[in-house]
């Protein structure tokens, strides 16, 4: 029914475990044991903390993904009708995935999970991936590209998961592994090439690139699952507990409490005398009602028969243990603490360089992705093949300098497309079939070109003024004014 498939279809990708800072810290302190627990905490936080949760789509959604490609044919011919094909097939390739689409959600699994793994498929119209479960998959050997994995068929197992959901290829492997009548080794070989990689043992099975299997790790250099963010999981782990600190001493301070003294009759003659007050508990409390009717719940009201009796409040103390606490995580986070989360003013040169930094630590994933495509598009041409190159990210920064390289470059006749693409945030070849369509449709004759200044009369000039600064060559006091 809709209801199970759709509960199974969420347990592909979300599968939390509730973060307990004793139990994180006891899964990091054996991290190669404890992938699947990490895992589900990593989730848990990022359901649970807003601050993981932008940690997360900041190092995710930074990257442009901007495509740019050299032939590396030996001695190609750039006008033959060989390369022309293979170039139409490349850009053929592409219109049909969505790169900023499938790389970006593949990234944030990475992000968060530490890898995705998934099978590249063709849907006549477009390409994309089918994300396959990750408690279901291991990684089992390296290869050029970058990881292979096996697949656990136990998967299937479970009720409400239909094969008919996966590629076609599942059903052949599925019958590999039961052709025996239930599973054991079949010509399981780890070294097998990543190519020809299809022996069984148990229920689970080598899978190889040829087939689309693919694995997209973020920290390539490990082969443990280790979410990148682990770090930061017990930190992140106790905010409820400074949530509840700081919710208790805010109501603290709006507490005051009035307290009364009730007088002794000091006129008595004799030795002491039980109950010698001036006023009797009945009435005490009769008064002490009426008081209570007529003030805020947020003030507390009390008598004693004692001496030197004051109103006591609450007073917030200056730090604040949730503000603290958030500033910590954030900190941690090795991205710029003030785009997270801050409470005072944004050092304007401390955030170019922190964007800097995170640029340097997020620009190495482009090569996972580089190692994709190189293989991918490549095995579809057929005479000639192409080096990829992603590059680009959201910050304007990025933009201002893409496009300041590519004029640079254009005025000493070097021509760089890609630059050009990087700085608008569109695709080199849609960028060309733009500059196609307008020049076969005469748009430059229908533009109104500006005289330059040095052509312009004094008077044509008058009140113009210098060119504004650029923003990033602004001071702290320029952007004020600003």
């Amino acid at each position: 029914n809709p209801l199970s498939v759709s509960q199974r279809m969420q347990d592909v990708g979300l599968n939390p475990i509730i973060a307990d800072a004793d139990k994180i810290e006891n899964a990091l302190n054996s991290p190669k044991t404890s992938e699947r627990e990490l895992i589900g905490y990593s989730e848990d936080l990022y359901l649970k903390n807003m601050l993981m949760k932008r940690m997360v789509l900041y190092l995710s959604n930074s990257l442009s993904w901007n495509l740019d490609w050299v032939c590396i044919t030996p001695d190609v011919d750039y006008k033959s009708k060989e390369y022309k094909r293979d170039r139409a097939k490349m850009v053929a390739f592409f219109d049909r995935f969505n790169i900023k689409e499938q790389f970006t959600h593949i990234m944030q699994s990475m992000v968060l999970d530490e890898v995705y793994f998934g099978q590249f498929r063709d849907n006549n119209e477009k390409y994309s991936f089918q994300q396959l479960p990750q408690q279901y998959c291991a990684l089992t050997a390296r290869n050029p590209y970058g990881f292979n994995f096996d697949f656990n068929f136990q998967w299937f197992f479970q009720a409400n998961t239909s094969i008919e959901m996966y590629h076609p290829i599942f059903k052949k492997m599925y019958s590999e592994v039961f052709s025996q009548g239930g599973g054991g080794y079949q010509g399981y070989n780890p070294a097998s090439s990543f190519l020809d990689r299809d022996g069984t043992w148990s229920t689970w099975v080598q899978t190889n690139l040829e087939d689309g299997f693919w694995a997209f790790k973020l920290q390539p250099f490990l082969t443990s699952r280790i979410p990148f963010l682990a770090p930061l999981f017990i930190d992140a782990s106790l905010q409820p507990l400074y949530r509840k600190l700081a919710q208790s001493s805010a109501l603290q301070s709006a507490q005051k409490l009035l307290l009364g003294q009730v007088g002794i009759n000091k006129d008595t003659k004799g030795g002491s005398l039980a109950n010698n007050f001036n006023l009797s508990a009945d009435q005490l409390g009769k008064f002490l009602q009426l008081v209570r009717t007529s003030i805020s719940d947020s003030i507390g009201v009390a008598a004693a028969p004692l001496e030197n009796m004051n109103t006591h409040s609450f007073d917030l103390p200056s730090r604040n243990v949730q503000s603290e606490s958030n500033m910590i995580l954030a900190s941690q986070s090795g991205i710029s603490s003030r785009l997270l989360y801050t409470l005072d003013k944004s050092n304007l040169e401390e955030t170019r360089n922190s964007i800097s930094v995170d640029e340097m630590m997020l620009s190495g994933v482009y090569e996972t992705f580089q190692n994709f495509l190189n293989f991918q598009v490549n095995r579809q041409l057929k005479k000639h093949k192409f080096k990829f190159i992603l590059s680009g990210f959201e910050f304007d920064s990025s933009k201002r300098k893409a496009r300041d390289d590519f004029f640079q470059y254009a005025n000493l006749g070097i021509f760089l497309p890609g630059k050009l693409g990087q700085s608008l945030g569109i695709q080199r070849y849609d960028i060309e079939r733009m500059l196609e369509e307008s020049k076969s449709e005469g748009w430059e004759d229908k533009m109104t070109y500006l005289t330059p200044l040095f052509q312009q009369s004094a008077e044509e000039q008058a009140g113009k003024g210098r060119p504004a600064k650029k923003e990033e060559e602004l001071s702290e006091s320029g952007e004020e004014t600003r």
